[in-house]
């Protein structure tokens, strides 16, 4: 075969190929979405030190059964700042569907709030609803030489909730001289938000936790100040342990991992173990945390 036909008949070929991908890309109205590919992402915590890593675990499923994925063997994974800068991503590799990666932030990626997108290059083709996106807050770790905290108090109301009160240091803030900042509370029953207006002496802080809550921590508002965040102990126990089961919810049908974090009550990850029950009191399997808390 002449060298010309061969290589004319190697790019029909390639044309052909591809035409599947275009047509899909052009005409997502008319897209069988049941060949679209399901991305679940399961993160350990909503909230991390910029010290911390972000671990993942991703499971890949067919639209249409829910089984394992045999199209995409690579997942993308975005970590996407405030301006909707990509500043960090990775590959991970997937196995019958399965994968795990993580970003670790190093200190080298500021406070702020950021987008976590997954997704596959097949899935690309059906639009935004296939592609996972989540966000998260990640804050300076708490330091006592960062501590913006004042004359604290802590009184048990007869309700059983816990009134904080508080005064700002002002030399934190009045470099620019504010008006009024705000206080972004991170609590196991929520989040809320304080507005606080700037007085004579300070900026005065006062706060009516739920009942039983054991810790609240404290962020100072805005970019300059994100660096500013303590952990308040409001009870008696001595540790928090939350569990995160895959993409939020266990999968029915398949092998699950629950990733399990620990933080003490002064926000730094402790050791524990523990065992898993059914229902009927038998003993499932058991757990364990490494170090930092993480298992």
């Amino acid at each position: 075969m002449p060298f010309a036909q061969y290589i004319s008949t190697y790019v029909m070929r390639a044309i052909f190929l591809l035409l599947p991908l275009f047509s899909l890309a052009q005409w997502q109205g008319n897209v069988d979405v049941s060949l679209a590919e399901k991305v679940y992402l399961q993160l350990g915590a909503k909230v991390y030190a910029s010290d911390q890593e972000i671990w993942f675990k991703a499971i890949v499923v067919d639209a249409q059964d829910h089984l394992p994925t045999t199209v995409s063997g690579v997942l993308y994974v975005d970590l996407i700042n405030a301006k909707g800068k990509v500043v960090a991503r990775r590959l991970v590799k997937l196995t019958s569907g399965l994968g795990s990666g993580s970003f670790e932030l190093n200190g080298h990626y500021p406070a702020g709030r950021y987008l976590i997108r997954a997704y596959t290059q097949w899935n690309r083709n059906f639009g935004d609803d296939f592609i996972f996106e989540n966000y998260v807050n990640i804050v300076a770790p708490s330091r006592a030489d960062n501590s913006f905290i004042n004359a604290l108090t802590l009184t048990e109301q007869p309700s059983g909730e816990i009134l904080l009160e508080a005064m700002i240091v002002p030399s934190v803030v009045d470099s620019l001289d504010k008006k009024r900042i705000s206080i972004y509370l991170n609590l196991e029953q929520g989040q809320d938000t304080l507005d606080i207006k700037k007085r004579k002496n300070g900026y005065p802080l006062v706060y009516k936790a739920p009942k039983n809550a054991n810790w609240v921590t404290l962020t100072l508002g805005g970019n300059t100040y994100a660096n500013h965040s303590e952990t308040i102990v409001l009870g008696n126990n001595t540790m928090d342990v939350q569990f995160f089961p895959e993409s939020g919810q266990l999968v029915h049908g398949l092998p699950n991992k629950i990733g399990i974090k620990a933080l003490g009550m002064d926000g730094t990850g402790t050791m524990v173990s523990g065992a898993v029950f059914d229902q009927k009191g038998r003993r499932v399997t058991n757990f364990s945390c490494n170090h930092l808390g993480m298992g």
